[in-house]
């Protein structure tokens, strides 16, 4: 009986630490950094690369541009950036910082670019494009 119970314990166990994630391998989710303004022009060329600086807050001097994501439907593009934040002593300001977006039309058209800045707020811009 105590065989029975020691082998129990000891697959338990084995099954437990086999089962866990080495937290090294965990990669850290950005957060949303509220864009608070775009430098876009209103007019551009098809084929041409535009390039726009797109400004937004990160929540302590430790944060920085992460990556940015963008969904199109039709001509209108919503954009999202992400910040992320170094370990250690940060200022406690909300800095802004200053990232460069580009776009490269392949039609004629006017397009609207929904700049995320809050939970449902957007900065909307557009550009007319021959």
């Amino acid at each position: 009986m105590n065989n029975k119970i020691l082998l129990t314990a000891l697959l338990l166990i084995g099954t437990i630490c086999l089962s866990c994630d080495n937290d090294d391998d965990i990669k850290p989710i950005g957060s949303i950094s509220p864009i608070v303004d775009a430098e876009l022009p209103t007019v551009g060329e098809v084929g041409q690369e535009i390039n726009f600086i797109v400004s937004h807050a990160v929540f302590n001097g430790c944060g920085y541009y992460s990556s940015e994501e963008t969904t199109q439907i039709g001509n209108t593009f919503t954009v999202t950036f992400y910040a992320q934040y170094r370990e250690g002593f940060c200022t406690m300001d909300i800095p802004i910082r200053k990232t460069n977006y580009k776009f490269s039309p392949t039609k004629a058209g006017t397009y609207t670019f929904k700049f995320n800045s809050g939970e449902t707020e957007y900065l909307v811009k557009t550009i007319e494009i021959d």
